[in-house]
């Protein structure tokens, strides 16, 4: 076997490398994919907690806003005189609806009276339609509020709602300036807390802040021009069934107990409240934590999405690098099969060196023989002139093979297709074999079916198949000495066929030898090691014909059981097929 030049190989070397080291760049791009997957969703984490926070300082700051204006106001009425209080309390109620960012914040503003004596608080409440504070009877959505202020005991300033406290009331005590005096000194607090004895309510309306006030934050903050990416959710902090907000109202009623963002809002700090003088220490503060904002990426959780970028960024580098090494991989059997036709070209030129200097030093010792004068009898001198035609004719015939090839490699060659009889074209085909036929001591039986359409073919291309297929035959099949030449029709699901058949009894093709015996330059081994003269061409060419012929050659053979090459050719004016 010849070795490969130094540059080729080195060449191949470099690129099997690369292809071993493929498995570790895959190994390191999984690691990296991890490891960007992870700064990703904690960049996104960070990014959304940032989010979330904001929006719950917002909201606080926002609703505690309003309802210390709420609170001032009713304050500003418990410092008048007491028989002013209750047009105070209007005017001043009055006054802060009409300047309030958000009227419908607030359901209803009321008042709550605790008897000294003890007893139950007496309710005043802010009626729309009138214009004035009425007394009216607890509601029901008042009854936490009821219970708290009925339990104050004398003295004692103020009761802390639980952060759990799902009721929608805020009750806010009311001190005169003169309690206040006392309480906040200018030595700070003095320990001495006033009897507190009216309260002011209000009551959050669930719908508007909801449906409207929530919804407005909530775009501010997490939407954009297209929607939202999040699902958001307020839900009660005590019962995560009680929803406050959906921003998807499609989704199941079911509140999602975890999330990828969950805060507590409507948490107030005493000093967004202090509005009365008292200090941030001492102030009044409303309900902690009464419900929470949970945020859940639209894809289902951050986890999802990064899970589903990082799958995508792995399946897309998995595609490069299979691309990467399928190129390499073709570029290695490509450079493989570069090299076996270059040696087979090699070994072509080889073959056909040799097989241009036996006829010729053939024909030049038989013409140096005649122009000595060696041969004095007509006996020699004509067996000197068959040799000369012999080999001329054989150097004649591997000639007319190469140029064949060449032509129909480089498609130069032109098939003029004229209505062809067959029984002619099989005729004169077996007549130009019988000086082969003669020596390899072959007889042809030639049996062509009567009435045979007319093909679509070019005779001498169509001859040089048949005479290719029949010089074969008698190369290979010489000691069988039997050589038949068919021609028949036959017609498949694809249309009717003219079918041209060679066949012999000589050793057969081995199976190994099947799927490459129409390969250009392929000899199999049992033609080598006999020395059959050949270049390997002559079913090449035969194949490539056919083919421009719009027709297919088929091959079938056993070792031992002899050897049948088909061709099927069109019909004159109809479809081809085979079988």
């Amino acid at each position: 076997m010849r070795r490969w030049p130094g540059k080729a190989a080195l060449s191949l070397g470099l690129m099997c490398a690369v292809l071993l080291l493929l498995p570790v760049l895959a190994v390191l791009q999984y690691r990296w994919v991890g490891q960007v997957s992870q700064a990703e969703r904690e960049r996104m984490q960070a990014n959304l907690l940032k989010i979330t926070t904001r929006f719950a300082e917002d909201f606080d700051h926002e609703v505690a806003q309003e309802l210390a204006n709420a609170s001032i106001s009713f304050q500003r009425g418990f410092e008048v005189d007491p028989n002013q209080m209750a047009e105070e309390y209007t005017r001043q109620y009055k006054k802060w609806h009409r300047t309030t960012q958000y009227p419908k914040l607030f359901r209803r503003g009321c008042l709550a009276e605790i008897s000294k004596s003890g007893g139950s608080p007496q309710l005043t409440c802010f009626d729309p339609k009138t214009g004035n504070f009425e007394k009216t009877g607890w509601p029901a959505d008042f009854a936490s509020a009821r219970e708290r202020l009925t339990s104050f005991a004398a003295g004692r300033m103020i009761a802390r709602t639980s952060p759990a406290e799902e009721s929608p009331v805020i009750a806010t005590p009311l001190i005169s300036a003169p309690s206040r005096a006392r309480m906040f000194g200018q030595s700070g607090p003095s320990g001495q807390f006033p009897l507190v004895t009216h309260w002011s309510i209000t009551e959050l309306n669930l719908d508007f802040l909801g449906s409207e006030f929530l919804a407005a934050m909530i775009q501010r903050h997490f939407g954009h021009a297209d929607g939202l990416d999040y699902e958001v959710d307020v839900v009660s902090r005590a019962d995560p069934r009680v929803v406050l907000y959906r921003s998807d109202p499609k989704r199941s009623h079911t509140a999602p107990l975890k999330g990828d963002a969950v805060v507590s809002i409507f948490d107030q700090r005493a000093e967004r409240f202090a509005r009365f003088g008292q200090g941030p220490a001492r102030a009044p503060r409303l309900d902690r934590g009464r419900w929470q904002l949970v945020v859940n990426h639209r894809a289902g959780s951050l986890e999802a999405v990064v899970g589903e970028a990082r799958l995508r960024n792995l399946v897309i580098g998995s595609v490069v690098l299979l691309l990467l090494g399928a190129s390499i991989l073709m570029i290695i059997i490509s450079t493989r099969r570069a090299q076996r036709l270059l040696r087979t070209q090699m070994e072509f030129v080889a073959g056909i060196s040799h097989e241009f200097r036996t006829p010729l030093a053939v024909i030049c010792s038989a013409g140096a023989n005649l122009a000595d004068g060696v041969v004095t009898s007509d006996p020699k001198a004509q067996h000197y002139g068959d040799v000369i035609r012999k080999e001329g004719r054989r150097l004649s015939e591997l000639v007319e093979q190469v140029l064949g090839f060449s032509s129909a490699q480089s498609g130069w060659t032109h098939y003029d297709l004229q209505p062809v009889d067959v029984n002619d074209v099989v005729e004169r085909s077996v007549a130009a074999c019988e000086s082969a036929l003669y020596e390899a001591h072959c007889k042809v039986e030639s049996v062509v079916e009567p009435g045979l359409p007319q093909i679509m073919a070019d005779t001498g291309a169509l001859e040089r198949c048949i005479k290719n297929l029949i010089g074969n035959a008698a190369k290979y099949a010489h000691e069988s000495g039997w050589i038949g030449v068919f021609a028949d029709r036959g017609e498949n699901k694809s249309g009717p066929y003219l079918r041209i058949r060679v066949e012999d009894k000589g050793p057969g093709i081995k199976e190994a030898d099947l799927p490459h015996i129409f390969e250009p330059f392929y000899r199999s081994r049992d033609a080598v090691e006999a020395r059959v003269h050949g270049a390997g061409l002559g079913l090449s060419l035969v194949k490539k014909i056919i083919e421009e012929h719009s027709g297919r050659v088929k091959v079938s053979g056993v070792p031992g059981g002899g050897t049948c090459f088909a061709l099927y050719v069109p019909i004159a004016n109809e479809t081809v097929g085979a079988n």
